[in-house]
């Protein structure tokens, strides 16, 4: 069966656990989850941006090439390899700001700068195209 937490290790790593969720992980403690259905193949929430003309899997023909600047401000920076962008670059191309995130596509940096408020945080974005 396995190892099973006593109440009070369940209290200690989880000391705002209600009682109803101790009960049911005590129950529940050593068994495998055989009994719960698994998922049926979903969709995306949200369908592709439609695309132009596509060449190879995924490319826009004509997409334009681009270079994209973040410029984070934080009040506790953190290094430039710090911040995960590839959310918000999905978002652009979604949005028909970039034709395409590909890397023969984009190229970007990420710059960590001080913000001395609260009120100054913020992420600017600066989207440039090439020739």
């Amino acid at each position: 069966m396995g190892y099973v937490m006593t109440d009070e290790e369940l209290k200690r790593y989880f000391p705002n656990a209600s009682a109803s969720c101790i009960r049911r992980n005590q129950a529940d403690a050593g068994r495998v989850c055989a009994n719960h259905e698994k998922p049926t193949q979903g969709y995306a929430l949200v369908s592709a941006a439609p695309r132009k003309g596509k060449g190879r899997k995924g490319a826009v023909l004509g997409a334009t090439r681009c270079r994209i600047q973040f410029r984070v401000f934080s009040q506790r920076p953190a290094d430039w390899d710090g911040y995960s962008v590839k959310e918000i670059q999905d978002c652009l191309v979604h949005a028909g700001l970039l034709d395409e995130d590909g890397w023969d596509i984009l190229s970007g940096e990420v710059i960590s700068e001080k913000a001395y408020s609260a009120e100054s945080c913020r992420t600017e974005i600066l989207i440039e195209r090439l020739p």
